[in-house]
């Protein structure tokens, strides 16, 4: 038999742990194409093109995870283009390289920084990165190792 005490302990714990996962935060995951990925824990992602523009989401996405992914993206949108115009495309101005012993970076101002090794090959790059900043700052160094 349920008790009034099994009730309120219930309360206790839903209220407690819901909404849930509202806490987890999702994480962006930017392309070298230039697409964009939303993923959240558990079974939803929401995807986008280069532009920015919401693709496709998961079934299992409830639309405050499509809302704030489509937060989530404009914010990134923004700064990877900030002062450059575009409707929202994203412009890369151009990377400072640097020698590291065997290692190259390549940095812009936005704090983009893509690491390669000393034959050109891209090692690592940080989420600020948009798929045009990976570009370039590949171009460039490939130029630079030729």
């Amino acid at each position: 038999m349920l008790t009034p005490r099994f009730f309120t302990l219930l309360v206790l714990v839903l209220a407690a742990t819901w909404p849930p996962s509202a806490a987890a935060e999702p994480s962006l995951v930017v392309r070298d194409s230039g697409r964009i990925a939303v993923r959240w824990d558990g079974p939803c992602v929401v995807r986008y093109d280069a532009e920015g523009r919401r693709r496709s989401a998961e079934p299992d996405c409830s639309q405050s995870q499509r809302a704030r992914s489509d937060g989530l993206v404009r914010r990134h949108m923004r700064t990877a283009a900030s002062g450059a115009g575009g409707g929202g495309r994203t412009r890369a101005g151009d990377p400072t390289i640097e020698r590291q012993g065997d290692r190259i970076a390549a940095s812009y101002p936005d704090g983009c920084r893509i690491d390669y090794d000393r034959e050109g090959r891209r090692r690592d790059a940080n989420r600020s990165c948009s798929g045009a900043q990976l570009q370039k700052g590949d171009r460039q160094v490939r130029a630079q190792v030729a």
